[in-house]
């Protein structure tokens, strides 16, 4: 069975148990300081035992046991359900986007967990996408035991539907009030259809994010159709996420909507062949310090020109995905003129071969690329005068070492010439077999 990382020490919580792990543990305060990302699979297992998973004898005797810990590991995951009973798979452990998702399978082994940790949960993810007819039963109690139970306590709600999220909201309401998640701070939505007459703002008061994110059967940037009407009262988002179709709203919709959440301070939007979106977000988002954009095609780049820069005075970061062939990206880039990181998944190596042309960043990150010339690729970063972090990733262990040994030479050279000189290290990603490589420049 994968094991699932950091879900230990939660035995504390169980009736009778308290006593137990008070006479057998330390201090709660020393027990804190443990890794809890690297505990022995014993203590993982005894959750699962505990809420009617698999387990071992051995489990049990463990006594790093804290309640400071196990509340830490709710607050630090987002607990994804999945009540599709798939006999390979109970419990596992993934890192996406910087956040780690417990994604727990099969409706008995779901309810059993909420039974004994409801009230820790924060953070959750309801994933209906496959759940068939014969599901039905399960799915009104996941609501009725779980949704409408925690509702008050959640701050992260993400929901994954076939309909509409009228529908799933009809479907919690019953024919009766609407139902209401005070504390939700965060909403993802994934599904064909979201908006209406509703307001969205009467059920989720204090929204600082909404993420949209349509991807059906895997087909990128699928069309969502997205009603605003219901997001008329919504003011208060200080991160709004489209990584939809840029057809799936009117954009006149959207500047409305901007206007009125002028403290947005990130943004991610799918941009295809015209620039007027983002001359939108030039007028409307004043605040933005965080701007990702996915390329669909680079048609857009045509109406970018040093003599047209965008003005986002206040745009630290830049996030640029998908693909791009053409050097007008540059200009494109250079429009942000108080830019500090440059996060790029596109044409590495056009990127690159033209390093010398961007204006002046701090940190540059972009995917691993087979680098032919190491030396010549660190001596035009090292021409950057403010230019100090650079990341890879994701990169091997094995690679990273090559690069190391490099490095040690490259410097000894640029010591003798009092040139910046750059430190290496590689940093692993949780659950995964790879990391990223992280190159420092020394001052």
């Amino acid at each position: 069975m994968k094991l699932l990382y950091g879900l230990a020490l939660a035995l504390i919580f169980f009736e009778g148990f308290i006593s137990q792990c008070e006479g057998a543990s330390g201090s709660e305060e020393a027990s804190t300081s443990i890794n809890l990302k690297n505990l022995p699979n014993n203590v993982y297992e005894e959750i699962l035992f505990r809420t009617g998973f698999s387990a071992t004898e051995q489990a049990a005797k463990d006594n790093q046991r804290s309640l400071t810990a196990v509340k830490k590991i709710f607050e630090d995951r987002i607990i994804q359900i999945c009540p599709m009973n798939w006999d390979d798979e109970e419990v596992r452990e993934e890192t996406l986007d910087g956040n780690i998702y417990l994604n727990i399978y099969g409706g008995d082994r779901i309810l059993s967990l909420f039974e004994h940790f409801g009230e820790l949960v924060k953070k959750i993810k309801i994933d209906y996408e496959f759940i068939d007819e014969v599901d039905e039963d399960i799915r009104q109690q996941i609501n009725e035991n779980i949704i409408k139970k925690y509702a008050k306590q959640f701050t992260e709600f993400h929901i994954i539907v076939r309909g509409s999220f009228l529908a799933f909201l009809n479907e919690l309401s019953d024919g009766g009030e609407r139902i209401h998640f005070p504390n939700v701070k965060k909403l993802v939505y994934q599904g064909p259809n979201f908006g209406n007459s509703y307001d969205l703002n009467a059920i989720f008061p204090n929204l600082e994010s909404l993420n949209f994110y349509y991807n059906r059967f895997f087909m990128s940037h699928s069309v969502m159709q997205i009603n605003m009407t219901c997001m008329e009262n919504v003011t208060k988002l200080k991160e709004l996420k489209l990584e939809i179709n840029r057809h799936s709203y009117i954009q006149r919709e959207l500047q409305h909507f901007l206007a009125k959440n002028k403290q947005i301070s990130t943004l991610k939007i799918v941009i295809a062949d015209k620039t007027d979106i983002l001359r939108s977000i030039e007028a409307h988002a004043t605040n933005l310090q965080t701007l990702e954009i996915q390329m669909d095609n680079t048609d857009f780049l045509t109406h970018v020109s040093e003599e047209h820069p965008f003005n986002m005075p206040k745009l630290k970061r830049l996030n640029l995905r998908g693909n791009c062939d053409t050097s007008r990206i540059i200009n494109f880039i250079n429009s942000f003129k108080k830019l500090e990181t440059l996060d790029v998944w596109t044409n590495n190596d056009l990127i690159i071969s033209n390093f010398g042309k961007l204006i002046e960043i701090r940190e540059f990150i972009t995917f691993d690329l087979e680098i032919i010339d190491f030396k010549e690729i660190l001596e035009s970063f090292g021409r950057k005068k403010h230019l100090n972090i650079i990341k890879w990733a994701p990169v091997d262990q094995f690679k990273c070492d090559n690069y190391k040994s490099e490095v040690v030479e490259i410097n000894k050279e640029s010591k003798q010439s009092h040139k910046p000189t750059w430190k290496i290290n590689y940093i692993k990603e949780n659950g995964y077999s790879y990391g990223y490589m992280m190159l420092l420049r020394s001052k």
